[in-house]
């Protein structure tokens, strides 16, 4: 009011005023709320005045002035309200908050900063809410560390009771014979002609005219020098790979029937280092033995598998990585075969079982593997340079060499087949030294009848020995068939029970790697206090338009870029903050979802189970990244839209990562993941915006980018409000959004994220199918 009692002239520049309302818009609107009109009335007019020269400038700058004249209007300050036609404004009351143009005052939220004359409020829930959940983490924490440290200190030393091996083994073939729930059935391989040629240009043949039996039952050892296909030979017969010839039938079925039935001990040593020897076992037992087994049944199985396998000592130890390893190297391999034998299964391939053993473990295995045998089940393993003793526990061998055979049969006649061909065998050196030596074509020293050493002289030595080797095809009875069928219905835990054996194992791995999920947390809550900074002093007023008529030639400059740089800023910043832990979720575990997939564990299941257990971990890290950046901006846009929109793009950047991790190697997935993120945020129709693009006619490719829908969501949030006192049509033609779409963007971004974990699913099961099988 002091303003306008200072003002002698009807303008304070002294020229002559341009009158802005006339006397039907004065009668039917008076003075437009969040204005102050004191000396206006149906006589005196509301009247624009030609700013003084400071007023210019100061509006040129965004700023607002002081009323040019008498009968000037002038905008509702921050902090006050004026309601319509007011004579003069009203201070904001305690527990109100009142933004420039207020025509009433705005309650604020319960927990929220508001002392009167408020201009904008401090909504301290989420950060109480927030420091609550941090406060019980580190607790959790902390207790959980405390409490490993009583525990070791009180642990007394246990005195090593020497155990009885062989009992050991067969209190574990008796709870082989409880896992199959019927005696064991053994499994039977039949081969034919196999072949298999490489797919580069030459199509050189690995493997060729492979025929023979295998019964159930017998320990089968597969010897040949490097690069002879003796591991291609085995993907063969358990149907790993499909060759160029032949056929391979189990027990005169189809061999894809009996995955779950079929072990298989890769060469390296596939195990998940954040789990311990333990619940890497247990796991695979849960998810392939047949499901009406008990539990405790279960627990008594593994008990005595790791009994047989001297890990109980161990059992409770992390396995650790290659990098870092915690237990040995021959741990590790005990371990592996572990897995396998956790499944109970009917025939067990093993690549190299003793490498990596001392002499004591590998003859202990191999006694174990012969007792296996013994008891029904089918052993195939590939073994290189064995000692006497235990090239002396195996029964049958399959030499291999150019990828054809040099020998098939009992081991025991090996001696005699070679002897037969000129070849001697010292009394002093182990026998299987000399067998190598003479299959790798390098037998020249133990010739003593002619010279001819080479590998093809050798295939032709065993083709004239045996011209035609007897195709015996298995047969079964119609109700061994049966049974067998039975058996393979219950093998593996049904979908619904994977789905939550593997959360069960993805929780416990987050739970490990608890300083990761930390530092994500640290990083979005850095993230969001840099941005909140950005636009603390703005006092929450980050749009400015002109006024609505008749009062347009009041407004000051217009300030349209704030309200959509915060939404691509945090874009940005949330790409930044999740692409790298989105590859993580997947990425590093490749090898063993290859293991797994290949040994019939579901792989939607296992999908589905990692995909739930990444959304707490995205929802934690979200509602730090907002809370802050909320806190401080104190945008217009709610902080629950907030947090949903920042929500669901966080749940898109983690399922392109994902896509990203299924594509690349490991080492380039985080860069590519950033990269990528950054692209999608600038894709956000901001600069350049979308009424722009939609002249060059790529509005189809922005709307593809989830950038596009959730910049679409904030504007709306963010520019909605500011139509009580701005014209925003101009503004939002010029951005080219459309307003009143909030749920419909955030349907878009669950739509999208949800079709980038499709599309990372697929790439997961068509990618190195080969080695799914």
């Amino acid at each position: 009011m002091d303003l306008y009692n200072s003002i002698k002239l009807s303008c304070l520049s002294s020229l002559p005023p341009l009158q802005i309302q006339n006397i039907s818009s004065w009668k039917e609107k008076g003075c437009l709320p969040g204005f102050l009109c004191p000396q206006n009335s149906a006589t005196h007019l509301p009247q624009y005045c030609t700013p003084t020269r400071d007023c210019m400038i100061n509006r040129t700058e965004g700023g607002m002035c002081a009323p040019q004249g008498v009968y000037e209007p002038v905008v509702c300050p921050p902090g006050l309200y004026c309601p319509s036609n007011a004579v003069k404004p009203i201070f904001c009351p305690k527990g109100f908050y009142c933004p420039i143009g207020s025509k009433e005052p705005r309650k604020c939220a319960s927990l929220s900063v508001c002392p009167s004359n408020s201009m904008r409020h401090f909504d301290l829930t989420p950060l109480i809410i927030l420091l609550f959940v941090d406060i019980m983490l580190v607790t959790a924490l902390m207790f959980r560390s405390l409490q490993k440290r009583f525990i070791q200190r009180r642990k007394k030393p246990v005195l090593t009771i020497m155990r009885d091996e062989g009992n050991d083994v067969e209190m574990f073939i008796e709870s082989l014979k409880r896992c199959h729930m019927s005696p064991p059935l053994g499994l039977s391989f039949d081969f034919k002609s196999l072949e298999f040629r490489s797919k580069r240009p030459q199509k050189v043949s690995i493997v060729k005219e492979l025929s023979g039996t295998i019964k159930q039952g017998s320990l089968w050892g597969i010897m040949g020098a490097s690069g002879c296909g003796k591991s291609t030979f085995i993907k063969l017969l358990m149907g790993k790979i499909s060759g160029n010839k032949g056929r391979t039938t189990v027990n005169g079925i189809s061999i894809r029937r009996f995955k779950k039935s079929i072990g298989y001990v890769p060469q390296d040593d596939i195990i998940l280092g954040d789990m311990t020897v333990r619940e890497n076992i247990l796991h695979s037992a849960r998810m392939r033995l047949p499901h009406e087994l008990k539990y405790a049944d279960v627990l008594e199985h593994i008990d005595t598998l790791i009994g047989a396998l001297h890990l109980s000592h161990i059992q409770n130890s992390l396995v650790g990585c290659l990098a870092k390893p915690i237990i040995s190297g021959g741990q590790r391999k005990r371990v592996s075969i572990a897995i396998e034998l956790a499944a109970a299964p009917m025939a067990l391939f093993l690549d190299e079982p003793t490498s990596g053993l001392d002499t004591t473990a590998a003859l202990s295995l191999l006694n174990l593997l012969h007792r296996l045998a013994d008891s029904g089940m089918t052993i195939i393993l590939i073994i290189h340079q064995p000692s006497q003793e235990i090239f002396n526990k195996i029964d049958n061998l399959m030499l291999l060499g150019d990828g054809q055979v040099i020998y098939q049969g009992e081991r025991e006649k090996m001696k005699g087949h070679f002897e037969a061909a000129g070849f001697k065998f010292p009394e002093n050196i182990n026998t299987a030294d000399v067998m190598g030596d003479i299959i790798a074509g390098k037998g020249l020293r133990y010739k003593v009848n002619g010279t001819e050493i080479s590998i093809p002289w050798l295939i032709g030595v065993w083709k004239m020995a045996n011209p035609k080797i007897p195709q015996r095809q298995t047969k079964v009875s119609g109700e061994h068939e049966h049974r067998l069928k039975k058996i393979m219905a219950l093998r593996g835990a049904r979908f619904h029970e994977q789905i939550g054996f593997n959360m069960i194992r993805s929780m416990m791995q987050q739970k490990r790697n608890v300083f990761a999920i930390v530092f994500e947390l640290a990083t979005a809550s850095l993230a969001g206090l840099l941005i909140g900074l950005c636009y603390y002093f703005m006092q929450g007023h980050l749009f400015q338009g002109p006024f609505h008529e008749p009062y347009e030639l009041l407004s000051p400059a217009a300030q349209y870029t704030h309200c959509v740089q915060i939404a691509l800023l945090s874009f940005l910043a949330i790409g930044l903050v999740s692409s790298a832990p989105g590859v993580n979720v997947f990425g590093t575990e490749k090898l063993v979802y290859f293991r797994e997939a290949g040994a019939g564990h579901l792989r939607s299941a296992y999908y589905i189970a990692k995909v739930l257990c990444t959304l707490p971990r995205v929802g934690l890290a979200c509602f730090h990244f907002t809370t802050f950046c909320h806190l401080l901006s104190t945008p217009e846009i709610t902080f629950g839209a907030a947090y949903s929109t920042n929500l669901l793009y966080w749940y898109c950047i983690y399922g392109f990562a994902s896509c990203i991790s299924m594509l690349t190697l490991n080492e380039i997935a985080p860069l590519l993941a950033v990269m990528a993120s950054l692209i999608i945020g600038i894709v956000s129709g901001t600069a350049p915006n979308l009424a722009r693009v939609k002249s060059w006619k790529l509005e189809w490719f922005w709307r593809s980018s989830p950038g596009t829908w959730a910049g679409e969501a904030y504007f709306d949030r963010q520019i909605g409000p500011m139509k009580r006192l701005y014209n925003t049509t101009r503004f939002v033609d010029y951005m080219g959004y459309r307003m009143g779409r909030f749920r419909k963007d955030l349907a878009m971004l669950f739509v999208i994220g949800t079709v980038y974990r499709l599309v990372a699913f697929c790439l997961m099961i068509l990618i190195y199918r080969h080695r799914q099988n």
